[in-house]
């Protein structure tokens, strides 16, 4: 049973190491004893990144996304990262990984946090991960689901480009693409 102290010895001297690159600690949740909703979280992080800042190595902490609200908008921002604000206060960079499309193997790497540069100035990366490693490409957005309304527009589109129509004529041309009139 290692205490905090102990646990941060170890990782410093790690970090230490002249062949270690990069630190990676999974999860935040596993590797202290604090719960996440408290301020002592603070101190946490705070002491990964004295170990960042001591060794010239980037510290990663990977950590969990809250449940998606009803007012969330499918942008990730530092408010969805679960547990006390005290979490990303102390760090230099936040990363967000997600899924947007559930029937795609690509997911979307967003940097929400960034102290260094403006986070508007860094565009979200496509990231799939195989056997073979990690690819990088285009950010993959959430499809699209089409309305009534979406449906309705493109055949009034696509009738009305041809010029002027009765509206008896767009009724029937609606009907006949099983799209009720009232919906026009």
């Amino acid at each position: 049973d290692l205490s905090m102290t102990d646990l941060y010895l170890k990782i410093a001297a790690f970090a230490g190491r002249s062949d270690v690159r990069v630190v990676i600690v999974d999860s935040l949740s596993g590797a202290n004893f604090a719960r996440e909703n408290s301020a002592a979280m603070i101190h946490v992080v705070k002491g990964l990144a004295d170990i960042a800042r001591d060794s010239g190595k980037p510290v990663i902490l990977p950590h969990h996304l809250r449940k998606r609200g009803l007012m969330d908008s499918d942008k990730i921002t530092l408010d969805r990262i679960r547990g006390s604000g005290a979490i990303v206060q102390p760090a230099r960079v936040v990363w967000a990984l997600d899924q947007p499309d559930p029937n795609s193997d690509t997911r979307r790497l967003s940097v929400i946090k960034n102290n260094i540069v403006g986070v508007r100035d860094i565009a979200p990366v496509g990231v799939t991960i195989t056997d073979q490693g990690l690819s990088f490409g285009d950010a993959p957005e959430e499809p699209k689901t089409e309305t009534l309304q979406d449906r309705v527009a493109d055949l009034l589109l696509v009738l009305l480009r041809k010029g002027p129509m009765r509206s008896a004529d767009l009724q029937e041309e609606c009907e006949g693409a099983g799209l009720s009139w009232s919906a026009a």
